[in-house]
């Protein structure tokens, strides 16, 4: 694979002026022997062209020090989005499928490894008002949650690679960005506004030990929830424009009597299927990553993992805690 930093150096005025560049090429990534079967020689590639200001983040990550280069995941173990080691300045990819085609998982994974440097190398004020690097402990606990449900995997690579207005090239994406998140007591944000997935410290920046016995199935759920916001967004966008229109429209008219409870109660309603939605696919993150471990999981396995956010869709007997009961809108 070749990922390196390109300095060539210019004469201006008796000033040396180096450029930093990134150059990728991944088709001369091979897949680790033994990977994909009757696939031996094939590599994985990605037309860069396409995608000038995303190129333009991976120089700017490679210009800054912070992208040195990338390796390929060990087959059979590697990530499923890819991971990025802060110190070393390495990514690192999971093995593809073959043939020489750009892929949704490559562009994906790509694009989560570009918002993981940033958000590595980023900082962010605590509850002392002090400022903060993000650490190690915090990419590695975010990237190995993403990585432990493939259902999670697949939802964030798909809105990382969605755009806003497919029509459009320089259209943004439905997600962009990860940040810390400050002064709040939510356990996740999404920003429609600057595409923006917000984690608390508090929650990624355990120890991993630690972070895995309590933590990580919490954030599974909220990385789920937070993600089908990303989706959702463009249908709420436009809600929220349907009721300023139709608010304006009753201010505006000649009716002494102002009643908005018609725009109020669609607007309600757009509101609660966009959380509902967002539920569904925490709760599907979530029982993907117990699945991987337990495959026949079931509602009373679901309801002993240690997170409150089952609560919505297991209820359980103090009396009698087995069997775990699904609520009435749970298929089991």
């Amino acid at each position: 694979m070749s990922g390196r930093s390109a300095c060539t150096s210019t004469r201006n005025d008796g000033d040396d002026k180096c450029q930093h560049t990134i150059a990728i090429n991944l088709g001369t990534v091979r897949r680790p022997a033994g990977r994909h079967a009757g696939s031996r020689g094939a590599v994985a590639h990605y037309d860069f062209g396409r995608f000038e200001p995303f190129t333009k983040k991976l120089n700017q990550a490679a210009a800054s020090g912070h992208l040195k280069g990338f390796e390929p995941g060990v087959g059979g173990s590697e990530p499923l989005t890819g991971s990025y080691d802060k110190a070393s300045g390495i990514v690192t990819l999971p093995a593809f499928e073959p043939g020489s085609a750009p892929t949704t998982n490559l562009r994906g994974s790509l694009r989560l490894q570009e918002m993981s440097i940033r958000f590595a190398n980023s900082s962010y004020v605590d509850a002392n008002q002090q400022r903060q690097h993000v650490t190690q402990d915090m990419v590695t606990n975010l990237q190995s949650t993403i990585n432990s449900s493939p259902t999670l995997a697949k939802e964030i690579n798909r809105a990382v690679t969605t755009a806003i207005d497919s029509r459009d090239p320089k259209s943004p994406m439905l997600l962009e960005n990860f940040a810390p998140l400050s002064g709040t007591v939510a356990g996740g944000t999404f920003n429609p506004a600057t595409k923006t997935m917000s984690i608390p410290p508090g929650t990624v920046g355990q120890t991993q030990s630690r972070f895995n016995k309590f933590y990580a199935n919490d954030l599974t759920f909220v990385l789920g929830h937070e993600t089908q916001h990303a989706f959702n967004q463009t249908s709420m966008t436009s809600s929220y424009r349907q009721f300023d229109a139709a608010v304006t429209a009753i201010a505006k008219d000649n009716d002494p009597v102002n009643d908005y409870t018609l725009p109020i109660e669609n607007l309600i309603k757009s509101a609660r299927e966009d959380e509902a939605k967002a539920q569904i696919s925490g709760w599907n993150a979530l029982v993907d990553r117990v699945r991987q471990t337990n495959p026949a999981v079931d509602l009373n396995a679901m309801s002993r993992i240690g997170t409150s956010r089952v609560e919505d869709f297991v209820e359980v007997n103090p009396a009698n805690p087995d069997p775990g009961t699904a609520r009435d809108h749970v298929q089991p």
